[in-house]
């Protein structure tokens, strides 16, 4: 009976220490921060794959993504002060970073018959489109074995459902 007072004990504290360990460390201690620059060095280069190389590219062709951008940017710097950092706090900045991506390869399109170098950087831009829909496809495919969800509800829509009893109408 005495040990069975002992195990009783060890296990109460093994709870507790998992609980700790589990809810109150990450609440109370590091709370998921990331660093300040963390959404300028991680979270806008991997939205935007190889569109970030255009980005500066629109800036400096066209002045009225620069007008675009500039709230953005003081947006992300304004959120950068706060210590936890997620993607989805930034989400929105994203699609002008592609506007400006789009300005800079308009402006290499349109200059594509000007010579050798703009032919082959109009190259590069059907690659880099390439580039980011293999890209795009291969995390789409990994986050669809990350999300169970997603694997219930395929089997719920491919199982033949049939009900047991049948309802009087």
């Amino acid at each position: 009976m005495g040990s069975e007072c002992g195990h009783g004990h060890v296990k109460s504290q093994l709870i507790l220490e998992l609980c700790n360990v589990s809810f109150l460390k990450p609440f109370f201690f590091s709370f998921q921060t990331s660093p300040f620059l963390w959404y300028f060095y991680s979270a806008i280069p991997r939205s935007l794959l190889s569109s970030l190389f255009l980005v500066p590219i629109g800036l400096y062709v066209n002045r009225r993504v620069r007008v675009l951008l500039l709230p953005c940017l003081l947006f992300m710097f304004f959120y950068s002060f706060l210590p936890h950092k997620e993607l989805r706090f930034i989400i929105y900045v994203i699609p002008v970073f592609n506007v400006c991506a789009a300005a800079g390869c308009d402006q290499i399109w349109k200059n594509r018959g000007k010579g050798l170098v703009p032919a082959l950087l109009s190259v590069g831009i059907l690659f880099h489109l390439v580039l980011n829909s293999v890209i795009a496809t291969g995390f789409l495919a990994v986050s669809r074995m990350n999300y169970p969800g997603g694997t219930a509800l395929l089997q719920a829509r491919t199982t033949q459902f049939t009900p047991s009893f049948i309802l009087p109408l």
